[in-house]
């Protein structure tokens, strides 16, 4: 256990590790290891990262663009965005709103509610008792 501690490369320690443990399992119930071995490819080549879109996607007033939250999410730590779109799916921003360590609850601290104030203007709320928020706008 002391070489994992210390290890640099926790992530690819432990991918590998349920790699190998889910084909040994395939192997057992006769189960398609091909299905398995392309989704830790993906994580691979994803370096280990995921994205998580959120769910409080907002379309502007004019209905030109929208907005919603976007976090990343990786063994070390939580990074939150808020993102703009226009309808086409071109981002327009993609500005950081907090790194957190990888609890949910202060992630979601971030994340009350998401608003726009104008047609160039959104903001994302926190869990405060005050309207604290971070707005992004476009020029």
């Amino acid at each position: 256990m002391n070489l994992f501690e210390n290890a640099v490369n926790k992530k690819e320690i432990l991918a590998d590790t349920l790699e190998k443990a889910m084909l040994y399992l395939c192997e057992l119930k006769n189960w398609d290891s091909q299905l398995v071995k392309a989704a830790f490819q993906k994580m691979k080549e994803k370096e280990y990262k995921a994205e998580i879109e959120g769910k409080q996607t907002k379309l502007s007033p004019d209905k030109k663009k929208k907005a919603y939250p976007l976090i990343e999410l990786d063994l070390k730590q939580f990074t939150l965005y808020l993102v703009i779109e226009d309808n086409k799916r071109n981002i327009l921003s993609k500005k950081l709103i907090a790194k957190t360590d990888t609890y949910l609850e202060e992630i979601s601290y971030h994340m009350r509610e998401l608003k726009w104030l104008t047609d160039h203007e959104v903001a994302l709320f926190k869990h405060t008792n005050k309207p604290v928020y971070t707005s992004v706008r476009l020029s």
